[in-house]
């Protein structure tokens, strides 16, 4: 057995903070004289709960100030997403629980990567709502960039359909209509989501209420008014999620408004009934191009005990056309109101313990459902195959240049039969 000096262990534990003081005197009194291998005694200090196994390898590769984040100690990843990681934490001093998001190291470099950070921090921190999530705290430290939420225990939307199977009708229109007042709220507040998807909607531990999460692309269409989205999103990115993102977003995101969020609600909506989403697919540009040009099969016909009603409802919000959809959260909360019970629009007893003071917070913990920006070269592609991505002043050009050819052909045409009759 290889002994390790107590002085070296102390060190580890004490760069990040990981245990009481009742229990690094038990350490240091009980356990370490009956253990003074270091690769035993982590696997003990596991089994005590004192440390979790990530905290443990962590301090098995000599790392353990990594564990220490401003006034919060990590205790293990959760999740990982397009800007950052998503870890479960404590406060040092408190013992309270957090999540926190950090930024990537190669991000916090990026000014545009820092700027729709910081702005996902405002979005957070501007919103008072018992099913949307908002920031705790910001802060630096040792050139990590990180966002503190409240954490409690939970599962996204998308992990209880793949857990369970698809919901019941009246469970998902439940559901839906949460969210729907959410986004009345978000819509009131001038802000857009931009990403509503399965797995940015987290269903509270007694089963009955959702959350709307991560507002990391969000626009606040009055604050950015004046600067053109503070140079953030550029002209022709497209920003969401491919399964659940509205046509107009594919063509630019600038273009989105709150009835981009109600179409990929109804893509959320579709997707809890069936178990798919409405345009699944297997690679990225065929998902947007029937995103663009294609009718999902209605839901009703894959769920023959959905309401015929209900159905219609998906419909409304999955049109093409955002004119064509409801034009306001409020629309869409007096439609599925007939599925909801009276109780559908309020926070059960369990789930208001978690919004006493602020609402909880639960990240995307499922690497498929990433979000990143589409690469450049899938939009080209897709502006290429369909037409229907231009923009009417593009469709004309477009046009115009099919023209030109034509005339240019019948004009060869003529001065090729005025030609044969001169000889």
């Amino acid at each position: 057995m290889l002994a390790t000096p107590f002085s070296q262990i102390s060190d580890n534990l004490s760069e990040a903070g990981l245990l009481t003081g009742e229990q690094f005197d038990e350490l240091r009194s009980q356990i370490f004289p009956k253990c003074r291998d270091w690769n035993i005694l982590l696997p003990e200090l596991v089994f005590r709960k004192w440390l979790t196994p990530y905290q443990a390898y962590i301090l098995s590769k000599g790392k353990g100030r990594d564990l220490k984040l401003g006034s919060y100690v990590l205790k293990e990843p959760l999740g990982e997403g397009g800007m950052g990681r998503i870890f479960r934490a404590e406060h040092a001093k408190l013992r309270t629980p957090a999540a926190l998001k950090i930024l990537r190291k190669s991000q916090a470099k990026n000014p545009v990567a820092m700027s729709r950070f910081l702005r996902e921090i405002r979005a957070l921190a501007s919103l008072r709502h018992p099913h949307i999530v908002h920031a705790l705290d910001a802060d630096v430290a040792g050139g990590r960039i990180f966002c503190v939420m409240e954490y409690v225990p939970g599962f996204d939307l998308g992990q209880l359909v793949r857990q369970q199977g698809v919901l019941s009708w009246d469970m998902a229109a439940r559901y839906a209509f949460q969210i729907a007042i959410a986004l009345q709220y978000v819509s009131a507040a001038g802000l857009i989501h931009r990403d509503i998807k399965p797995s940015n909607i987290q269903v509270t531990q007694d089963g009955q209420n959702v959350k709307l999460l991560d507002l990391g692309l969000a626009r606040f269409e009055r604050w950015d008014l004046n600067d053109d989205d503070g140079g953030v999103t550029q002209m022709g990115m497209m920003i969401g999620t491919p399964n659940y993102i509205s046509p107009e977003q594919i063509r630019d995101s600038r273009s989105a408004d709150i009835r981009s969020d109600l179409y990929s609600l109804g893509c959320t909506l579709y997707y809890t009934l069936t178990g798919r989403p409405p345009f699944e697919s297997g690679d990225v540009v065929t998902a947007l191009q029937k995103q663009l040009s294609e009718d999902a099969i209605p839901a009703e016909k894959l769920r023959p005990d959905l309401p015929a009603p209900l159905g219609a409802v998906i419909r409304v919000l999955m049109q093409k056309k955002p004119r064509d959809r409801y034009q306001h959260p409020g629309e869409l909360v007096e439609a599925l109101r007939p599925f909801v019970t009276p109780s559908g629009d309020t926070l059960s007893d369990a789930a208001s313990t978690t919004c006493s003071g602020l609402p909880v917070y639960h990240p995307d913990a499922v690497a498929h459902s990433r979000t990143d920006e589409i690469p450049l070269k899938a939009l080209r592609l897709v502006n290429h195959r369909s037409p229907e991505v231009m923009s009417r002043r593009e469709q004309v050009y477009h046009l115009l240049g099919k023209l030109h050819w034509l005339i240019a052909f019948l004009i060869a045409g003529l001065a090729m039969v005025l030609v044969i009759r001169a000889l």
